[in-house]
């Protein structure tokens, strides 16, 4: 996910949120996370940022198709990762990989793919990926939101009502 669009205030009172897209990718109950090559190797769901006109959707798309040569079968809308430390707004999709594609990683921005059981998740993996892969499984019913105030540390709601704090 390269990097998005200086977020300092434009104008007095006001401030530039980014807006990106994350896929939560499902097989077999496993979660497919890719191991990028920037942020020391660390495993993180596909994505990326808007590009000026773009939908989420058809972000969501290019991003999965640059990064890893597949299309995905977009299941349905799953939360809201909020990152308030880096001022992103990120809307996560539920998604599979089309019939007999499989995925390969560009080289570039990402190095490998591959599925892993949700309680066996790989390191290094930040607390916000971790957070987002329990909301998904979690809240299969309604949309949830996921709060990060630093990167390390946040809160998610979901359709149970109130917040809850992640262990991680």
């Amino acid at each position: 996910m390269p990097s998005h669009q200086d977020t300092q205030d434009s104008a007095p009172g006001k401030m530039l949120i980014s807006l990106g897209v994350l896929a939560i990718v499902l097989e077999n109950n496993k979660v497919g996370l890719e191991q990028t090559a920037y942020r020391g190797g660390r495993w993180s769901l596909p994505g990326g940022f808007l590009e000026a006109g773009e939908s989420p959707i058809n972000a969501l798309r290019r991003e999965i198709l640059e990064e890893l040569g597949v299309s995905l079968k977009i299941k349905r809308f799953a939360g809201v990762c909020h990152r308030i430390y880096d001022n992103n707004l990120s809307l996560v999709f539920e998604t599979c990989v089309s019939p007999g594609e499989t995925p390969r990683p560009d080289g570039c921005e990402v190095l490998e793919f591959r599925f892993f059981s949700p309680t066996e998740l790989p390191d290094p993996i930040s607390s916000p990926t971790r957070a987002i892969i329990e909301a998904v499984l979690r809240f299969k019913r309604v949309p949830f939101v996921v709060t990060f105030h630093t990167p390390e540390t946040g809160e998610w709601q979901g359709e149970a009502g109130p917040s809850h704090t992640p262990n991680y």
